[in-house]
């Protein structure tokens, strides 16, 4: 649940990604943390924007990966998958 909201809360306001990258998998959730957490409880889950950067919304190997192959936001990775079509990842080397 914890991880759940902390995706949600840097959905909502990516700038405080680098406040809670430490709630992350069982990290010390400072009292800020805890606050923006709960707040990110009541927020409607985030809808994707083509204009959006990957970072948003991968994990930070995924987007290492995609980021080699020139993708940045999400309109790129759309337009590289309709590009490549059906298996368009097996090409993208996973580091």
């Amino acid at each position: 649940m914890r991880d759940d909201l902390v995706e949600r809360t840097i959905a909502h306001h990516p700038a405080l990604a680098e406040i809670l990258k430490d709630t992350r998998q069982g990290g010390t959730i400072t009292s800020k943390a805890l606050d923006m957490l709960l707040q990110a409880a009541y927020l409607p889950r985030p809808v994707p924007k083509r204009s959006q950067p990957i970072a948003q919304w991968f994990r930070p190997k995924t987007v290492r990966s995609l980021r080699e192959e020139g993708i940045q936001t999400l309109d790129e990775l759309v337009a590289l998958i309709n590009r490549r079509g059906p298996g368009w990842w097996r090409s993208i080397p996973v580091r």
